[in-house]
């Protein structure tokens, strides 16, 4: 598999920072990493880094929970059927 430079770049509050790494793919948990490293670069606190990261955490597992809700009581209501994956799609 060819390798590819992955390159990102802040600018801010008078800094420049720049992380590059080269891997066949860089993935979700590499990417986050390297943008917690930005972040760090141009001076945010780490611990400000992990409050944000947990703060997002929470919105979307309440976001998931809301749609979760929202699947079981459109269900509940009839707004979908429910049948075998057989049958004939109308």
């Amino acid at each position: 598999m060819e390798k590819h430079e992955f390159v990102m770049k802040v600018m801010a509050y008078g800094k420049t920072v720049t992380i590059a790494q080269v891997e066949d793919a860089v993935d979700i948990h590499e990417f986050l990493d390297m943008c917690r490293a930005l972040a760090i670069g141009i001076g945010y606190h780490e611990g400000s880094w992990e409050d944000g990261v947990v703060q997002m955490a929470e919105s979307y597992t309440e976001s998931a929970e809301d749609k979760s809700e929202q699947l079981l009581n459109d269900v509940l209501s009839g707004k979908y059927k429910m049948g075998n994956l057989n049958d004939p799609i109308n």
